[in-house]
């Protein structure tokens, strides 16, 4: 049994544009939308046809902190599928941002 995808409002998807129209990354659409997961945002911008905030050609950045914070939550003992489920990511997603600490 599959769980069944969210549905998306009229009033989300305008938010979603309008973010996207002012250069607002994935995780800042998500974070002001509250309801919905980085890849959830993702997904919905490309079936939209919306493009990337991010222009070929320029590397992606990172909150190194929000990083360092998942790394203290693994040396804490939770495991990385707990973590990478509480931030809608993929674990190995989780894996490589930490490989990003030690480049």
């Amino acid at each position: 049994m599959t769980t069944p995808r969210p549905i998306w409002t009229e009033d989300e998807v305008t938010v979603l544009r309008s973010l996207v129209d002012l250069g607002k990354n994935d995780a800042e659409i998500s974070d002001a939308l509250g309801t919905r997961t980085q890849a959830q945002v993702s997904t919905k911008r490309c079936a939209l046809g919306l493009p990337t905030t991010r222009p070929p050609g320029r590397p992606r950045t990172y909150d190194l902190a929000a990083i360092e914070a998942i790394r203290a939550r693994i040396v804490a003992g939770e495991h990385v599928n707990s973590v990478a489920a509480d931030l809608g990511l993929k674990p190995r997603t989780v894996y490589a941002r930490l490989r990003l600490l030690t480049a």
